[in-house]
C-alpha cells in the first residue's frame, strides 16, 4: 500500500505555490453516485467502476495515474470561488461508458491533497458539465478528487487542492 506524504505543515508552504493554485474548501457528501453508494443509483453501481475499463480503452487507467485509490470521489465544496476548467492534463471525449445516457467527456488534472498535515497525490476529476446528466448537474463550485483512501477524512474536513495554476479559471 502507497503511504501518503507527512507534510511538513498543516497546509501548503507559501514558497512551493508559484505556478500552481490553491483551492481549500469543506469536504461534503453528493449523490455517492461515483461509488455507488449513494441511495439514488440510476446505474448498475459504482459509475467509476463501470468508466475505467472505458477510460483504459482510451489510454488513460485510473490505476496507473492514482495507484490504490479510493472507488468514489471526494467532493470538496469551495464555498463562493466557481471554477471553470481550462486546461487539463488529459482529456477523453465522448465516452460510451453506458447506455443509459449519452457518451460523457471527462477531463483530468493532476493535483495534490493536505489533510490534517498529510499530502496525497490524485487527480481532480472533471465530467464535462454539457455533457453529464441533468439529473446529476455539475457544481462548478465543487471538485472531484480521485485519490488513495484517507484516514479520518469525514464529512465536513478542510482539506486543500493544489495544481497547476493554468488548469483552472475561476468566474463569477
Amino acid at each position: 500500500m502507497i503511504k501518503p506524504r507527512p507534510a511538513q505543515e498543516k497546509s501548503f508552504p507559501r514558497q512551493d505555490l508559484e505556478g500552481f493554485s490553491l483551492f481549500t474548501g469543506e469536504v461534503e457528501r453528493c449523490y455517492q453516485i461515483a461509488s455507488g453508494t449513494g441511495i439514488y443509483q440510476p446505474y448498475d453501481g459504482s459509475t467509476l467502476k463501470l468508466q475505467m475499463p472505458h477510460f483504459r480503452a482510451a489510454g488513460f487507467d485510473l490505476g496507473e495515474q492514482v495507484p490504490g485509490f479510493f472507488l468514489g470521489t471526494i467532493n470538496i465544496n469551495l464555498g463562493n470561488r466557481q471554477l471553470r476548467l481550462k486546461n487539463p492534463d488529459k482529456t477523453l471525449e465522448g465516452i460510451e461508458w453506458t447506455d443509459k445516457i449519452p457518451p460523457e467527456s471527462f477531463s483530468f488534472v493532476r493535483c495534490t491533497m493536505a489533510y490534517k498535515g498529510y499530502y496525497f497525490s490524485g487527480l481532480i476529476y472533471y465530467p464535462h458539465p454539457e455533457t453529464k446528466p441533468k439529473v446529476n448537474a455539475h457544481h462548478f463550485n465543487r471538485l472531484e478528487v480521485l485519490a488513495m483512501p484517507v484516514p479520518g477524512l469525514k464529512y465536513g474536513d478542510q482539506v486543500s487542492v493544489l495544481c497547476r495554476a493554468d488548469a483552472f479559471e475561476e468566474f463569477r
